[in-house]
């Protein structure tokens, strides 16, 4: 008698028996709860930002010491003797006062000391005689320095010295205190020092308190002003060579190319690719792809 499971009875069973365990588990499977939707199937939650034309510019820094706006030496107008000396050094005078007298000495004739006037205002810098010093006429007696303005002579580089003309306004600071003072260009050096190679430029500040000859100040130039969208360095997307921003468009983030032309200050100017007005997402809960549905937060 033959055996009543031949193989080819055997193959059959257990196909059979595969057939309906997957249908069982199909049944099962859609008897039971609903599977919630993947993550990644998810709108991505994103922050958008308007983009709006700004004016930005270089801005270049060169550092100084400040000085008078001019040393000016009095000499004696006549010989004789110095009789009095009203002013000491580091003294503020004014112009028409009164520095110190001579007394003409001749014998047999007595004439009144004359008034030595100070043709500048500022302070006194130097002193080179006292009382009863005997002086000829053209001998040097003092120096006053000329604080009715300050000045600041810089040496700029040639990369720098063509966005530099005269009249253009500076800000001035002072690196211990933060204190800041307005300056402008009075003078453009159109030939260098041949042995720097750097360019002379000539400053002017007005008086003003924390000012004092020989301060250390830094001089910061804006140059080269341009407009342009700003967008924050992180928003762009970067493949290879090229830049991107995502936009949002019918609820879905798309990837555009824009060009850039430098940076400002954590952010990049966008030169085209994307105009005032649009919106470009700034920040995201996830990666975005292009494509990918979004949810702007408002």
């Amino acid at each position: 008698m033959s055996n009543i499971f031949s193989p080819y009875a055997s193959s059959r069973l257990a196909f059979s028996l595969s057939i309906l365990f997957l249908v069982v588990s199909n049944l099962g499977a859609q008897a039971g709860p609903a599977r919630p939707s993947s993550p990644a199937q998810q709108p991505v939650s994103v922050q958008v930002r308007t983009a709006e034309v700004e004016r930005v510019s270089d801005q270049l820094s060169y550092a100084g010491r400040i000085e008078p706006r001019g040393v000016f030496g009095r000499r004696a107008p006549n010989a004789g003797v110095v009789e009095s000396v009203q002013l000491r050094v580091g003294q503020a005078v004014r112009e028409g006062d009164t520095v110190l007298s001579i007394r003409r000495d001749q014998p047999g004739r007595e004439f009144l000391p004359v008034p030595v006037q100070s043709r500048h205002t500022g302070v006194i810098a130097d002193l080179q005689v006292v009382v009863g010093q005997e002086v000829r006429e053209g001998d040097e007696l003092y120096t006053v320095a000329d604080t009715g303005a300050f000045i600041a002579r810089l040496l700029i580089s040639d990369k720098d010295i063509d966005a530099l003309r005269v009249g253009l306004p500076v800000q001035a600071r002072d690196p211990s205190s933060g204190a800041s003072f307005p300056a402008r260009i009075d003078r453009v050096g159109l030939i260098p020092d041949y042995r720097t190679g750097l360019f002379p430029v000539e400053l002017s500040l007005r008086p003003a308190s924390g000012l004092i000859v020989g301060r250390f100040l830094r001089f910061e130039f804006d140059v080269r002003p341009t407009d342009g969208v700003l967008v924050p360095y992180d928003a762009l997307t970067r493949r290879g060579e090229r830049s991107y921003v995502f936009v949002v468009e019918n609820g879905e983030a798309r990837l555009r190319e824009v060009q850039t032309a430098g940076e400002y200050a954590g952010r990049v100017l966008v030169s085209s690719g994307l105009s005032a007005g649009e919106g470009f997402v700034v920040s995201s809960d996830r990666r975005l792809t292009d494509g990918r549905s979004v949810q702007v937060e408002r």
